[in-house]
């Protein structure tokens, strides 16, 4: 290869907009989520399921993107599906967030944390690791080609430090694999809080989580 086809390649890659790749939009639609909240945490009570708040906020960004001619899109409840040799397609499950950027997904899972009922707390942080993170890490029922996936946790009592220590430990006793990479990342809402966690998948595959939290 000569020096030219090395300049030309490098060249293309400039030419790549950050929002065209998996991490970029990934970054892009963390800004954006934030925006959402900001424009439509109003319209949320601590009586809301996960699913009418996730269909807000991507209803929200989908407009948004539309305006703004964006690279990337996001869908709310879509279907996971596997094909099944000599036999229908199974249903895996519903995604509650999924962005598409060109030919790659990254999901998010969505849990309510901070429950209060009949003067009753409970952090939820146990099904927000089992039945949400765990679906990337250990279940693997939604594997990820990107090496990114994403975890929010709408916090319904609106006590994010508390739902934070609760989800954290959680996580360091349900997925001793996972660690803590960068717990200090640039939050997308002034009352969110964000962290990100690596897994070891197997032996060969890492995993990072992107983790969002937003007091209701």
């Amino acid at each position: 290869m000569n020096n030219d086809e090395v300049v030309g390649k490098a060249g293309w890659r400039q030419l790549v907009r950050p929002e065209c790749t998996p991490e970029g939009a990934n970054i892009a639609f963390i800004k954006r989520l934030g925006e959402a909240w900001e424009a439509k945490s109003s319209c949320f009570t601590p009586a809301d399921l996960e699913d009418h708040i996730s269909r807000t906020l991507a209803a929200w960004i989908d407009e948004e993107q539309v305006r703004l001619d964006g690279e990337w899109t996001v869908v709310c409840q879509a279907e996971s599906l596997k094909s099944v040799i000599g036999g229908k397609a199974v249903l895996i499950g519903r995604c509650d967030l999924v962005l598409t950027i060109r030919n790659h997904k990254i999901i998010y899972e969505c849990k309510r944390l901070g429950l209060v009922s009949k003067g009753k707390y409970s952090s939820n942080a146990g099904p927000y690791v089992k039945d949400g993170m765990h679906r990337f890490t250990v279940d693997q029922k939604y594997p990820s080609r990107t090496g990114l996936c994403g975890m929010i946790g709408y916090v319904m009592d609106g006590n994010v430090k508390k739902a934070l220590g609760a989800v954290l430990g959680k996580i360091k006793e349900l997925s001793p694999q996972g660690r803590l990479i960068n717990p200090y990342p640039p939050t997308p809402h002034r009352l969110a809080h964000r962290f990100k966690t690596e897994h070891l998948v197997d032996e060969t595959h890492r995993l990072k989580a992107h983790h969002l939290l937003f007091p209701v």
